[in-house]
């Protein structure tokens, strides 16, 4: 059956000299691939421009049930980033964000929530300034954690006590877990957890980390990894680290 949907362009992968491989997320069902054409004529140089990383789009579809390659037909921007593509640094963050949310979203099929989450934050980006989005890949990791289920449960924190990535919980130092559990993280690290859950994109600018981003950022990565099959292997870390120190 053909009909009109709506999708985040999350990759991008040559197939052949005629075809790319374009992958959405779509907000009717989930992670889709699909077959699109590429050209240098007007119109393929228009299609090219439209299916950029984290575009958001509308498109004809054939959504034949069984089908892993579908046909992409008259992609059309659904909404269109003004302040994205022209700033070298917001691309270097939408590049990341396009890479962690294509491996993420192969864990999930259709879902609300996320894609207002995702779309919020393509927006958030696209009117920021520049000079106010060095924690925003934080801010986007953390505002994400409720909604894959795995958001730590930190409201009671004592001295002494060290979070569990495994658990996703404080435990205390008398806790014969110490002995056994090799996921723990520092208590100095764990004492900044409840402050750090409480970043969004409205506060994010007001958190010093001290020459310390690096650390938070991996160690977010790696407990996403824990929980999910994602991997630490990101290709747009090497940029994250260079431009925000």
């Amino acid at each position: 059956m053909l009909e009109r949907i709506e999708g985040i362009v999350t990759d991008i992968v040559k197939h052949n000299d005629r075809h790319n491989v374009v992958t959405l997320f779509t907000r009717r069902y989930g992670r889709m691939a699909f077959l699109a054409p590429v050209g240098k004529s007007k119109a393929g140089r228009m299609r090219n421009a439209t299916l950029q990383l984290m575009a958001v789009v509308e498109a004809d579809v054939n959504t034949r049930q069984g089908r892993e390659l579908h046909t992409l037909r008259q992609p059309a921007s659904a909404r269109l980033w003004h302040g994205i593509y022209a700033d070298p640094v917001k691309l270097s963050l939408l590049f990341f964000l396009a890479e962690f949310s294509n491996k993420l979203l192969r864990q999930y099929p259709a879902d609300e929530p996320l894609w207002q989450f995702l779309i919020h934050t393509l927006e958030t980006l696209d009117v920021l300034p520049s000079s106010r989005i060095a924690n925003f890949h934080i801010a986007f990791l953390v505002g994400l954690l409720p909604l894959v289920g795995i958001a730590p449960p930190v409201e009671k924190w004592e001295a002494g006590d060290r979070f569990d990535m495994l658990s996703g919980e404080m435990v205390g130092s008398g806790n014969p877990e110490f002995m056994t559990r090799r996921l723990f993280i520092t208590e100095e690290e764990s004492r900044a957890i409840p402050h750090l859950l409480r970043m969004n994109f409205r506060n994010m600018h007001r958190f010093r980390f001290g020459g310390r981003r690096q650390q938070v950022l991996d160690a977010l990565l790696r407990y996403y990894s824990v929980h999910l099959p994602l991997g630490t292997d990101f290709k747009t870390l090497p940029i994250l680290r260079e431009l925000f120190a």
